[in-house]
C-alpha cells in the first residue's frame, strides 16, 4: 500500500508540473496580448480601422485564453475522479506511460493460508491528499489483523467472572464476579483498578452491567427484581460501598402491589439506550421492561416470550427499536412507535417481526447497530447471523403458538437436556429448521454450562466483518461473515467456559 501511495504521489507531481508548465505559457500569451492590445490602442487615434482589428485580436485571445483554463480544470477533475482509467488502446499505451493505479500495474492477489481472511481488493480512492488515510482506508487495512493469542493475565481472583465489557470510548473495562465485586480498569493505565465496587443485594452473582453514554453511570442486576445505579462521577473513592461510601440508586422493576402479591423476578441482562434516557432489561418472567430515567419508574411492561429473556439490546442509537432473545428459541423485533406499544404497560406485546431458526433457548443477542442485523447465540451450539428485512411474521408465529403448533415438524427437541451439566445430545446432528430465516450459521463453539454471549466486531477497526464467541471449553472463536469460516480460534485462553469477550 505505502509504495501504491508513493506511485499515486508521483503522477500527481507529473500532473501538476505539466499543470504549471500550462499555467506559464498562458501567462506568456496573456503578456503579449495586454502587450498588443496596448500599441493597439496608441494606434488608434491615426486610424480606427486598426483599432477594430486590435480589439477582435485581444477578444480573440481572452476567449482562448478561458477555453484553456476549462480544458486544464475538466482534466484535472476527471483526474481526480477516475485514477485508474483504463488505457483506451496499445498504441496509446506504447506511446504514453502507464498510470501506476491502472489494474495492469496494481499488485495481484495471492494465494491466501487456510485459516486467514480473504483478501478484498484494495480501491485506491481510499487514500486521502496528505498521505493520510481516510476512516475507510484505516479499517480496510485494519480488518486483516486479528487478536492474537498470547495473553496477559490483568486481574485474578477466587471466583467467577460473570460479565466483561470495555466502555464506548474504550479507556474503561468493567467486569462483574459472582462474589459481589464489580471492578473498573483504567486501559490506558496499563489497566490498573481505578474504581471497586461492591454489589448490593446481590443474588447468586452479578448477571449483567452497562455504563451510561456519558460515562458517568454504572447500572448492574442480579436475580431480583431492582437494578442498581452507582454513580461514577460524584466519588473519586478507589472503593465504592453501597449507601456507605457511595450511594447505589433503586430502580425497581416491579411496584409495591406488585411485590405484597409475592410477584418476583430476576434481571438477566439490561442496557442504556444511546441517549441515557431509557433502561432497557429482560427478565426471568418472560418480559422485557423499558425503564424512564426521567421519571424513575417502568414505562413500559411487555409480556414477550413463553420463555425467560435471557439477552436485550437496542437495534441502533435511537431508543425505539429493540431485540429481545428467549429460552422459548427465538428472538423478536420490538418498536415502541406501534399503536400497540402505546398503551403502556400492556400486558401482550406486540412486535413487528420474529427470527425463527434455531431449535434450542437463545443464551445472547446483538446488534451491528445499523437496525438491520443482529447475531444470536444458542443451546443448540449454533451462532446465527440475522436480516431484519427477512424476519418472520409475529402474527402468523403467534397464530402457531396458539395452536401448539409450535417448534414445527422436524425440529429436534430434547426433553430433560439441561445444558448447565449436559452436553448437548444434538451435537453431530445438522437439520435444516423449516422457518429458518437466518442469513448465515456459524458452527464450531460450545454453548454450555453458563449463558455465552456473542457481538460483532468494532466497526472503527473491522468495518464488523468478524463475529466473535467464547466458548465453554474455555476458547474465542472469531468467525468471518463474508467467508462463514472460523478465521482464528484464541485456544487454551481459560481453563474453564468463557462467558463474556469484549473486542
Amino acid at each position: 500500500y505505502l509504495q501504491l501511495r508513493d506511485e499515486t504521489f508521483d503522477a500527481s507531481r507529473e500532473r501538476l508540473g505539466a499543470a504549471s508548465e500550462l499555467a506559464a505559457d498562458l501567462r506568456a500569451r496573456t503578456a503579449v496580448a495586454a502587450a498588443g492590445a496596448a500599441e493597439a490602442q496608441s494606434g488608434a487615434r491615426d486610424a480606427s480601422g486598426a483599432e477594430g482589428a486590435a480589439n477582435a485580436e485581444a477578444e480573440g485571445t481572452d476567449t482562448g485564453m478561458v477555453n484553456a483554463f476549462a480544458m486544464l480544470a475538466r482534466r484535472e477533475t476527471n483526474a481526480r475522479r477516475t485514477p485508474a482509467r483504463r488505457a483506451p488502446a496499445a498504441a496509446a499505451s506504447r506511446e504514453a506511460p502507464q498510470s501506476p493505479l491502472s489494474p495492469a500495474a496494481s499488485p495481484q492477489p495471492q494465494q491466501q493460508p487456510h485459516g486467514t481472511p480473504p483478501e478484498a481488493p484494495f480501491s485506491p480512492t481510499v487514500a486521502t491528499r496528505g498521505g493520510r488515510f481516510n476512516a475507510a482506508a484505516r479499517c480496510h487495512v485494519a480488518q486483516r489483523f486479528l487478536p492474537t493469542a498470547a495473553r496477559t493475565v490483568v486481574d485474578s481472583r477466587a471466583c467467577r467472572g460473570y460479565i466483561g465489557r470495555f466502555s464506548h470510548d474504550g479507556s474503561t473495562f468493567v467486569a462483574g464476579f459472582q462474589d459481589s465485586q464489580i471492578r473498573l480498569y483504567d486501559v490506558d493505565a496499563d489497566w490498573r483498578v481505578k474504581k471497586d465496587i461492591s454489589a448490593r443485594s446481590v443474588q447468586w452473582t452479578v448477571t449483567d452491567v452497562d455504563l451510561s453514554p456519558d460515562g458517568r453511570a454504572l447500572a448492574y442486576a442480579s436475580i431480583n427484581p431492582t437494578v442498581r445505579l452507582a454513580s461514577l462521577a460524584d466519588s473519586t473513592a478507589r472503593v465504592s460501598e453501597a449507601n456507605i461510601t457511595d450511594v447505589h440508586e433503586n430502580l425497581d422493576m416491579l411496584s409495591m402491589q406488585q411485590m405484597e402479591e409475592g410477584m418476583n423476578l430476576g434481571v438477566w441482562s439490561c442496557r442504556f439506550s444511546s441517549d441515557g434516557a431509557t433502561l432497557l432489561t429482560g427478565t426471568s418472567q418472560r418480559s422485557c421492561m423499558l425503564y424512564d430515567m426521567g421519571a424513575m419508574r417502568v414505562r413500559q411492561w411487555i409480556y414477550a416470550h413463553a420463555d425467560d429473556v435471557n439477552s436485550v439490546c437496542f437495534a441502533d442509537e435511537g431508543s425505539h427499536i429493540f431485540y429481545s432473545a428467549s429460552d422459548d428459541g427465538t428472538a423478536k423485533v420490538w418498536d415502541t412507535r406501534t399503536p400497540g406499544a402505546q398503551r403502556g404497560a400492556s400486558l401482550r406485546g406486540d412486535p413487528v417481526g420474529v427470527l425463527v431458526g434455531h431449535a434450542e433457548g437463545l443464551t445472547h443477542i446483538d446488534s451491528r447497530g445499523d437496525g438491520r442485523y443482529a447475531c444470536t447465540n444458542s443451546k443448540d451450539q449454533t451462532l446465527k447471523l440475522w436480516d431484519t428485512r427477512r424476519m418472520g411474521d409475529a402474527e402468523e408465529h403467534a397464530t402457531r403458538c396458539r395452536a401448539r403448533r409450535w417448534p414445527p415438524a422436524g425440529v429436534p427437541r430434547f426433553r430433560g437436556w439441561d445444558y448447565r451439566w449436559m452436553r448437548y445430545p444434538g451435537t453431530n446432528l445438522r437439520f435444516n429448521h423449516p422457518s429458518d430465516c437466518s442469513v448465515a450459521t456459524f458452527r464450531g463453539h460450545g454453548v454450555l454450562q453458563t449463558l455465552i454471549r456473542c457481538y460483532f466486531s468494532p466497526a472503527a477497526t473491522t468495518g464488523q466483518r468478524y463475529i466473535y464467541t467464547g466458548s465453554h471449553c474455555g476458547d474465542v472463536h472469531i468467525y468471518d461473515i463474508l467467508s462463514g469460516r472460523c478465521v482464528d480460534k484464541c485456544a487454551d485462553l481459560h481453563r474453564h467456559p468463557v462467558r463474556a469477550v469484549s473486542w
